[in-house]
């Protein structure tokens, strides 16, 4: 918990908060599960219809990837809602970006399908947040325009000990240079800026939504 001071230091800086999500990994998912047991069922009910048995279990999957897909929206709001009133009220201490990542990596215990949840600071253009590598692997990801370039470096988030990819992270990330912050700064307060579908750094395309924090 921070001071009232740190709290008002916090809020003149401002920041913005976002989310990912990985909606291809839920929807493949999905389709590979319900898949596999439409195939046993027609080995098993081999006297039905195969054309029957499809049109009701395509029409199940596409049932469960509605109410998927519609509920990873509802949670990225509820997640950035929280993240944003505990650094505007001071629950959070901007001055340590680690101990700040790993409060925000406890925020992708909320969904197993969010990739990052990460805050970007208006003044430095520091960044800082925590990235799902696979299943429950987490690192912490930090940036400073101000020391190494701007390039990012990684901790893995049980020892602190360095996460390094392979190739190796070389190149600078200035987070007031990406749209979804660009959109964020302009926006009125509160709001939540949602982006299209875009390719993740990691490989998989996925949304981010993003709220101001001031």
């Amino acid at each position: 918990m921070s001071t009232a001071s740190e709290a008002a230091s916090a809020s003149r800086r401002g920041g913005w908060l976002p989310f990912r999500v990985a909606i291809v990994i839920v929807v493949v998912g999905l389709l590979v599960v319900t898949c596999g047991s439409l195939i046993a069922y027609v080995l098993y009910r081999g006297e039905q219809s195969v054309e029957l048995l499809k049109s009701i279990y395509l029409e199940q999957v596409a049932d469960t990837m509605v109410r998927e897909v519609s509920r990873l929206p509802a949670t990225a709001a509820q997640v950035l809602r929280v993240q944003r009133y505990r650094l505007e009220h001071g629950s959070y201490a901007t001055t340590d970006g680690v101990a700040l990542a790993r409060a925000l990596a406890g925020a992708l215990q909320a969904d197993p399908d969010m990739q990052w949840v990460s805050y970007s600071e208006e003044a430095t253009g520091r960044f800082i947040g925590a990235n799902r590598l696979r299943g429950d692997e987490v690192v912490l990801n930090l940036s400073d325009p101000g020391q190494n370039r701007g390039v990012p470096h990684e901790l893995r988030i049980e020892t602190l000990e360095p996460y390094i990819r392979t190739p190796p992270l070389t190149e600078p990330y200035e987070p007031r240079t990406r749209e979804w912050y660009q959109r964020t700064v302009v926006a009125p307060p509160g709001t939540i800026v949602w982006m299209p579908p875009y390719a993740f750094a990691e490989g998989v395309k996925g949304i981010t939504a993003a709220v101001a924090a001031r």
